[in-house]
């Protein structure tokens, strides 16, 4: 319907649900069809970041909104400059896309994998606080937050509310799960393009972001 825009709408809208996935999917989709595509896997994935950081500020603010003054400012500082990144490096494609094809977001097979991710992290998270203390909880927090990192918040958004977990334990938890959903697309990025100056400058990015997001929440809560 948007053709080149149409990639970045994707991004946005599938970076809030699973970032991961939608950065595999596109960075399938962007090199298998020409070198001139390539130009677009740095913004696109980008945008599927900012989208992923502002989508676990939400959920912290939707079921624990006592961890605000905590998440907003290292969460909003991975977003802000992963979208400024995305549009410096946005890319006007003349040629025409082509036509997609894509299986039905709406089946039972998917709502029960995500819905057994989230109840193995919840379980993880649940133990790990009880068993281990904070350090390990943030731990699996970061293990999780590779796979998916909204089930990860939504856990520790949880264990506040129900089992009194300190808001600074489920913001550290939350910030260490996105930055892991952020440095888990710069192998992706690797694999699908070989190509070491897209790797290089993506992984330079990623890394700044996870260092700025990680910065503010230790200044936080020292």
């Amino acid at each position: 319907l948007y053709s080149a825009r149409g990639i970045y709408y994707s991004a946005i809208l599938g970076g809030l649900v699973n970032s991961t996935a939608t950065g595999a999917e596109m960075l399938a989709f962007l090199t298998s069809k020409s070198n001139q595509l390539l130009s677009l896997i740095i913004p696109v994935v980008m945008l599927t970041v900012t989208a992923m950081a502002l989508r676990n500020l939400l959920i912290l603010t939707l079921f624990a909104p006592q961890t605000i003054p905590l998440s907003l400012a290292p969460l909003l500082l991975m977003a802000g400059p992963a979208a400024l990144l995305a549009w410096r490096n946005q890319t006007v494609v003349k040629q025409d896309i082509g036509n997609v094809t894509l299986s039905s977001p709406i089946s039972l097979k998917r709502v029960l994998k995500y819905g057994a991710l989230f109840v193995l992290i919840e379980i993880a998270a649940t133990l790990s606080q009880r068993f281990l203390g904070t350090i390990g909880f943030v731990g699996i927090s970061f293990v999780g937050g590779l796979a998916s990192s909204a089930s990860t918040t939504a856990a520790a958004a949880s264990l506040v509310t129900r089992d009194g977990l300190s808001s600074h334990a489920a913001v550290a938890a939350t910030i260490v799960a996105t930055v892991a959903s952020a440095i888990v697309n710069i192998p992706l990025v690797y694999r699908h393009t070989r190509d070491r100056g897209i790797v290089l400058k993506f992984a330079t990015a990623s890394v700044v972001l996870a260092l700025l997001g990680l910065s503010i929440l230790l200044l936080e809560l020292i």
